[in-house]
């Protein structure tokens, strides 16, 4: 995935909000969800993410996954109010994939490719 530690650095910032513990699988887990999506969904929610990554880089100065946690806080919390559906979209695919992931009471995951 060409655009992984962005997706990675989004994660660990989703899940900053929360305080919870476990980050690697949570992370692991979310990424394996977006890796199984469907080929054309997968390009428009990557695409979108080159898209954040981009204004990231125009409006801070850095890319995102450099920027210090406390910026990437303010970052997804600029992009969430944008208006954008872009930003509006990726973020509520990463937050429920994020939040499920993470507060998932069962010891197994769902299988990461889905069948097709």
């Amino acid at each position: 995935m060409a655009v992984r530690p962005f997706h990675l650095a989004v994660i660990k910032t989703l899940l900053s909000f929360e305080a919870v513990g476990d980050t690697d699988e949570t992370a692991t887990f979310v990424l394996g969800q977006v890796g199984a999506l469907p080929v054309v969904t997968r390009i428009g929610v990557e695409l979108a993410a080159v898209f954040l990554a981009g204004l990231t880089l125009v409006t801070r100065g850095a890319w995102f996954p450099r920027l210090s946690a406390e910026r990437r806080e303010a970052t997804v919390r600029q992009w969430d109010n944008l208006g954008l559906l872009p930003s509006r979209l990726y973020l509520r695919l990463m937050r429920s994939l994020t939040l499920f992931a993470a507060f998932d009471p069962g010891p197994e995951r769902p299988p990461e490719r889905a069948v097709q």
